[in-house]
Parts: C-alpha cells; structure tokens; sequence
C-alpha cells in the first residue's frame, strides 16, 4: 500500500508541471508579435534641433534725454502706438531758454565789437593814406617815423578786425549750441511703433548719462511688426542648422498655438567663450541662432 500510494503523487505532479506549460505556450501563441505595416514612399529625412531663448522685436529703440530736466508734460502712456516725428513728453525748458537769451547777448556784443574794429581799420587807412600823400608832396611835411606807424597801426586794426570775426563765430557756435539744448526739452519720436516701456511720469527728472553714472532711460518705442525668436544652441547641434530652415516656434503665453518661422541668422562666435570662463570645469558653449516668424494674429 504505501508503495502505491507513491506512485500516483508523482503522476499527480507530472500533469500538474505538463498544464503549466501548455497555458504557457497558448497565451505566447496568441499575443504575437506587435507590427505596424505602411505602404513605401519616397520621404526626406528630418534633422530636428531643439532650443529655448526669447522673442523680442526686431527694431526696439531704447529713448534717453541729451539734457537734464524735469518732465513738465507727459503725452503718451505705455503700450500706445507712436508715428515719427509724434512728439511723446516736453522738459522743463526754463534754463535752456536763458541760455538761449544769453548766447543772443553774446552774439549781439561780438557783432558790435566788430563793427567798431571794422571803423578803427577804415579810419587807419585814411591815416595812412593821407600820411602817404603827404609824404609824396613834401618829404619835410610827413617823417618816416610817422608813416611807419601809419602802417603798423593799419596791421593793428587788421588783425583786430579778424580777432573780432573770430568772436562772431564763436558767439554763433555758442548760440546754436544753446538752441539745440533747448530743442532737446522736446522728444520725438524716431519711428513708428508701440511704446513697449515707459519708465517717467510727469514732473520727474531725467538725467543725461555720464562715464560712471548711466543716464536715465524714458521709454523704448518698438516695431512689432517683424518678431524674431532669439535662441542659444549648443556648439554641437549649430553645424546641422542652416539659414532658411524652417522651424516651429512654441510660446509659453501661448499653450495651445504653435508659431512658424524660419532662421535668418547663426552666430559666428560662442556667446559666452571659453576664454571668459572662469569656472574649473568646461561650461557648455552656446551660439546665438536667430529666427523670423511669419506674421501672425497673435499679440505678440
């Protein structure tokens, strides 16, 4: 009895161990081999470089003031579209005024400097030229001495005279300087465009920028009709971009549109060389790719 009690266990185990391994090979046999079939065509093969940078307009005009003023009047607000020539805030002129009225002065006063040397060099003339015919009527009536200082008093008043015209032009030059300080209390615009910042309010002071003091910046006018998207790629990915490739641009402002545009320019030179690079392990090297986008609805 326990000898054939034995026996039957180890066939119960064998059927066991041969059902596992048909279950096995059945579910293999239905799963298969996953393929996906398409009909063959001739296609070009796509080189895909991806970048993050910015966009930005590709004219912006940063605006500061050539005079230091207070800003008495105030025309534009930030985001407000400008022509050339608009003109966009007025400085307090007071000072600039005066100085205009004193260059006058100046210019005034040396004119009537002149006109009086011009007379002191007609009037030595005559001197010479009576002492000249004197002097050929009868050598007793003029001496030498006499007609030589005719004639250096002659030179004096030329030399005067010039001096004098001399002085002229610098009191003009004074005056057009003092008129173009005055002209620059009122600001223009450069180009048509959108004002995109607009750091001064009426009745605060601009100052103009100086070797170790950066002057004050009053607004930046952009042209947001062409916007180009500005990129930094790694050095090893700029040999496989070309000018005029195209691209797809993604914006975070915008998540759910995609933006085309195609590149227009490749930095010749790393934006950040080695040579600048004071870390002690080889920091990654960038180069500026620009591109355009094609014109689009978006507000960009």
């Amino acid at each position: 009895m326990q000898n054939r009690t034995k026996v039957l266990i180890g066939v119960a185990v064998l059927v066991v161990f041969g059902s596992a391994a048909a279950l096995s090979v059945a579910k293999s046999r239905d799963r298969g081999l996953d393929v996906r079939m398409e009909a063959v065509t001739r296609r070009d093969l796509t080189q895909i470089v991806t970048a993050s940078g910015n966009i930005r307009a590709r004219r912006a005009v940063d605006i500061s003031s050539d005079v230091s003023a207070r800003v008495s009047e105030l025309l534009v607000d930030e985001g407000q579209d400008v022509h050339q020539g608009q003109v966009l805030l007025r400085l307090d002129p007071a000072q600039y005024q005066a100085g205009v009225s004193r260059a006058e002065a100046t210019l005034s006063q040396a004119k009537a400097t002149q006109a009086q040397q011009q007379a002191n060099l007609i009037q030595a003339q005559r001197n010479l030229d009576r002492f000249v015919a004197l002097r050929a009527r009868d050598s007793l009536l003029v001496s030498q001495q006499q007609l030589d200082d005719a004639r250096t008093a002659l030179e004096v008043s030329q030399a005067q005279v010039r001096s004098a015209e001399f002085g002229v032009s610098q009191a003009q030059a004074s005056l057009d300087q003092a008129e173009d300080q005055l002209s620059k209390t009122i600001i223009r615009a450069p180009m048509d465009g959108k004002i995109t910042r607009l750091n001064v309010d009426q009745g605060e002071t601009v100052i103009i920028g100086t070797m170790n003091n950066a002057g004050s910046l009053i607004l930046t006018i952009s042209d947001l009709s062409v916007i180009e998207v500005v990129l930094q790629v790694d050095e090893t990915e700029v040999p496989d971009i070309a000018l005029g490739d195209s691209a797809t641009v993604r914006i975070d402002a915008f998540p759910d549109r995609t933006f085309v545009g195609r590149v227009t320019e490749i930095g010749n030179s790393a934006i950040r060389p080695p040579s600048q690079q004071t870390t002690g392990q080889q920091a990654a090297i960038d180069f500026e790719v620009i591109l355009t986008l094609d014109a689009t609805d978006a507000p960009l």
